[in-house]
C-alpha cells in the first residue's frame, strides 16, 4: 500500500502500488471529467461547423462566379443570388481513454452583398455520446453561426461566429448522475491563396484560427451546488495546404495537410486517466466536389485530425448546395 488521502469534499481515495480502489468521484473530480468532455466536445464541433462554412463560401463563391462569366453586368449579375446548402458530418474524438461521436446536421444560406463577398448563417444540430472509464455522457446541441466571405483575386477567406446551447441530457459518474446546460462561443477566421499550376491543379496555401469557451450555465443532481469555475477556454490554429486537381468539365478532387496548434485551459490529470489536449498536431483530408446540370453542387469529404498526438479527430461529411 502506498498512501491513502482524504480531499476536503469527502472523497476517499485507497492506493495500491499506484492503482486507485474503491473511491467515489468528489464533485470537483466530477467537474473535471465534464470540463475535459466540454472541451474535445466544443473543439470537435466548432472545426466541423468551421470547416463547413469554409467549404460553403467556396462553393458559393465559385458558383456566383461561372453566373457572372456569362452576364455582362457583373455586379447586378451578382447582387441578391442567394446559395443555399446543408451538410451532414459525422464525428468521432478519441483522448486515451475519452471518446466523443457528434452527428452534425447543418442549413445554411448566404447572399452577395458585393462584387465577391457573401453574408450568411447557418443552423446546426447534433447530438453527443462521450464515454470514458468513469464518465458517461449524452446529450444534444443546437448552434447559431453568422459568417462572411470573402475573395480578392487569388485570395479567399471567411470569418463566423459560433452560438452554441448544449444540453448534456444524461451524465453518468461512478457516484450518481447529473445534468447540465453549458453554452459554446466561438470566433473563427481563415484566410487561403489560390495558385494556379499546370493540367487544371490549384494549390492552396491556407492558414486559420479559433478562439472560444464554453461554459456550464446550469447544474443538477450529483453537480447541483457546484460553487467553482466550470468553464473551458479553447485556442486553434492551422496551418496548410491543399492540391485541388480538376476532373472532368465539373468535377475537382482535392488533397490536404495542416500543422495544428491546439491550447486550453482544461484539466490534463483525471480520475479516468489523462487527458492532454495541447501541443502539436496533423490534418491529412481528401474530398470529391461537383456541380450537377441543374446547378445543384455536391461535396464529400474524410478528415482525419490529431496525427501524431494522443488527441484524434475524425470526421466524414456530405453537402448539397444549390444556387438560386
Amino acid at each position: 500500500m502506498s498512501g491513502f488521502s482524504n480531499s476536503s469534499f469527502g472523497t476517499c481515495a485507497l492506493f495500491l502500488d499506484g492503482i486507485l480502489l474503491g473511491f467515489r468521484p468528489s464533485t470537483v473530480q466530477q467537474v473535471n471529467e465534464l470540463k475535459a468532455t466540454l472541451l474535445q466536445a466544443g473543439q470537435q464541433t466548432v472545426r466541423v461547423l468551421n470547416g463547413n462554412v469554409q467549404a460553403a463560401i467556396a462553393e458559393s463563391i465559385a458558383s456566383r462566379n461561372l453566373i457572372i462569366s456569362s452576364k455582362n453586368n457583373a455586379l447586378s449579375a451578382l447582387a441578391g443570388n442567394v446559395y443555399v446548402w446543408s451538410k451532414t458530418s459525422i464525428a468521432y474524438a478519441e483522448n486515451n481513454d475519452h471518446s466523443v461521436r457528434s452527428p452534425i446536421l447543418q442549413f445554411g444560406a448566404d447572399i452577395a452583398v458585393g462584387s465577391s463577398k457573401a453574408l450568411g448563417v447557418s443552423l446546426g444540430y447534433g447530438d453527443l455520446n462521450q464515454s470514458s472509464g468513469t464518465t458517461s455522457i449524452d446529450g444534444t446541441q443546437v448552434t447559431l453561426q453568422p459568417y462572411f466571405g470573402w475573395q480578392h483575386g487569388s485570395w479567399q477567406g471567411t470569418a463566423s461566429v459560433t452560438y452554441g446551447q448544449v444540453d448534456y441530457d444524461t451524465i453518468t459518474f461512478a457516484s450518481g448522475t447529473a445534468s447540465a446546460k453549458g453554452d459554446l462561443i466561438a470566433f473563427s477566421a481563415d484566410a487561403s491563396k489560390g495558385i494556379l499550376l499546370r493540367n487544371g491543379k490549384t494549390l492552396s496555401p491556407v492558414a486559420s484560427f479559433s478562439v472560444g469557451s464554453i461554459d456550464l450555465t446550469e447544474t443538477a443532481g450529483s453537480l447541483a451546488g457546484a460553487g467553482f469555475a466550470k468553464s473551458v477556454s479553447l485556442q486553434d490554429a492551422r496551418f496548410g495546404t491543399r492540391l485541388s486537381q480538376k476532373i472532368g468539365s465539373s468535377g475537382i478532387v482535392t488533397f490536404g495537410i495542416s500543422a495544428d496548434y491546439s491550447h486550453s485551459n482544461a484539466p490534463v490529470n483525471l480520475i479516468s486517466g489523462r487527458f492532454n489536449n495541447k501541443g502539436w498536431s496533423g490534418t491529412a483530408e481528401t474530398g470529391y466536389q461537383v456541380e450537377l446540370k441543374n446547378g445543384m453542387n455536391i461535396n464529400a469529404q474524410l478528415v482525419a485530425g490529431g496525427l501524431g498526438s494522443s488527441s484524434k479527430q475524425y470526421t466524414g461529411s456530405v453537402e448539397i448546395g444549390m444556387q438560386f
